[in-house]
């Protein structure tokens, strides 16, 4: 059984922070949870902006090419996968996260 403590609420962005002791209480976990309202929110903001996109928009440095949703954003971010483009990029392209996307093409 765990401890799991509220630790903080971000009201903008709509994530909620827990701290959770391991069992033997010599480590911890920080838990991210994001309101599902407001990351079904983005999902369909990112498939509206997806299909408003034309041929005729160009592609280029400063392009808003995905929308990630806190949870996940923090998840890469502690995985370090942020700072590796090769890394981000791969998951960018990945057809699983293609929800996450706003610009078609590959990165």
């Amino acid at each position: 059984m765990s401890d799991r403590r509220f630790l903080a609420r971000d009201p903008v962005y709509g994530i909620t922070e827990f701290f959770i002791p391991s069992e033997d209480g010599k480590s911890f976990t920080i838990e991210y949870k994001q309101d599902e309202d407001r990351v079904a929110a983005l999902i369909d903001r990112n498939k509206a902006d997806f299909n408003e996109v034309t041929n005729v928009d160009r592609w280029g440095d400063g392009k808003l090419v995905a929308r990630i949703p806190g949870e996940i954003y923090t998840d890469w971010h502690g995985k370090g996968y942020l700072k590796d483009r090769a890394k981000l990029k791969a998951l960018l392209n990945d057809p699983d996260n293609r929800w996450m996307r706003v610009w078609p093409g590959r990165l």
